[in-house]
Formats: structure tokens, C-alpha cells, sequence
């Protein structure tokens, strides 16, 4: 994502600069987690507009005057 190199980090953590490189993997960690929950969110809001609107149907279908007593 922000094309950052294991090695390099892992490089510079060894050489003294710890709170750098860690400080860039937890945002490299965070910003994966926010990519991960926004794709996740966006799928489970279209299931439940789809599973909403399905229900409504079939509520819909069954109120209908020719579906008395069913």
C-alpha cells in the first residue's frame, strides 16, 4: 500500500530508530485495517438493503387482496 520495504523497516528499527519505523507500521497497520473495514462495511450494508428490500417484497406480496388467508 504505501510500497514500504519489511527489510528496510526492520533495518532501521535495528539501527537505532525504533520509534520511526514503528511508528510507520502501525500506520501501515491501520490503514490496511481501515481498507479491510471499509470493504467490509460496504458489503454488509448492500446485503442488508438487499435482504431489507426482500423482505418488504415478500410483506408486500402476502398483503396483496388475493392472498387472503395464506
Amino acid at each position: 500500500m504505501f510500497r514500504t520495504d519489511t527489510k528496510f523497516m526492520l533495518r532501521s528499527f535495528r539501527g537505532g530508530e525504533g520509534l520511526k519505523s514503528l511508528s510507520e507500521g502501525a500506520l501501515i497497520f491501520l490503514a490496511g485495517n481501515t481498507v479491510v473495514a471499509l470493504l467490509s462495511a460496504g458489503i454488509a450494508y448492500l446485503l442488508a438493503v438487499r435482504a431489507v428490500r426482500f423482505y418488504r417484497w415478500e410483506k408486500e406480496k402476502r398483503r396483496k387482496p388475493g392472498n387472503v388467508g395464506e
